[in-house]
């Protein structure tokens, strides 16, 4: 603590580093704080990355105004992450951020990765009455989405594919599509593989907003007599990654 006092940027960085590391209980607001007051970006990034770490409220604060920060790294991370978090109030940050910060290339192309994660409702809302170039590019790059959930959740679909999407949401977290991810992996008439591959998949939803949602599914699956031995190995292992 007295280390935070430091005028030099990294030995205060150092010194949230070994707070972390030492699980002090009041770092949360710490971190935001400095987010906030910090004028050089390294150190706005190491609160933003420790707080990424602690995936709490002032986490998901924090991105909201991550996004806007001057420095490009901190924005590009900032965009990734909400697509890990998930919120739907996100989306018309990130639609601003498209259109303002389209020449920040790796920005705009972090956009356009992570949208698939939101609801429809939230992009429609976000692009009302906008039918330019970018729009159209915004609304290409969430159509990935449908082809997913669409595939995943296909009976008549080849297996070698249904569990071949599911996967790919290890690095793409489609956040609003949650509560149908957690009715397969609970219905018992569906193929196991796939249910498998499913509870493996949400285990790296481990920043989202829904990850307790999750956890209780997974919880239910332990408990429930329809559950085999690997679907309750698989469960008990989502579920402590994600409490």
């Amino acid at each position: 603590m007295e280390m935070l006092k430091s005028p030099n940027a990294e030995i205060r960085s150092l010194a949230l580093h070994r707070l972390w590391r030492n699980g002090y209980k009041g770092l949360s607001p710490i971190l935001l704080e400095t987010y906030r007051t910090s004028t050089n970006p390294m150190e706005r990034y190491t609160a933003l990355s420790l707080l990424e770490k602690l995936a709490d409220d002032n986490y998901y604060t924090v991105l909201a105004e991550a996004i806007d920060d001057p420095y490009e790294f901190n924005r590009r991370k900032a965009v990734n992450w909400m697509g890990r978090a998930g919120l739907d109030s996100y989306v018309p940050a990130l639609v601003d951020a498209y259109y303002n910060d389209n020449q920040s290339a790796r920005v705009a192309f972090n956009v356009e990765c992570i949208l698939q994660a939101f609801s429809e409702d939230a992009i429609d809302n976000a692009l009302a009455g906008k039918d330019d170039a970018l729009a159209q590019k915004l609304r290409k790059a969430y159509s990935k989405r449908a082809q997913s959930d669409e595939t995943i959740f296909d009976r008549n679909a080849k297996k070698v594919w249904r569990i071949a999407y599911t996967n790919s949401l290890r690095n793409d977290n489609i956040q609003a599509s949650v509560p149908e991810y957690i009715a397969l992996i609970e219905d018992p008439t569906e193929d196991e593989d796939l249910r498998i591959a499913m509870i493996q998949a949400l285990a790296w939803y481990d920043k989202s907003y829904r990850r307790a949602e999750i956890a209780e599914a997974c919880k239910r699956l332990q408990k429930a007599p329809s559950s085999s031995k690997a679907i309750k190995e698989e469960a008990l292992r989502t579920y402590y990654r994600l409490k």
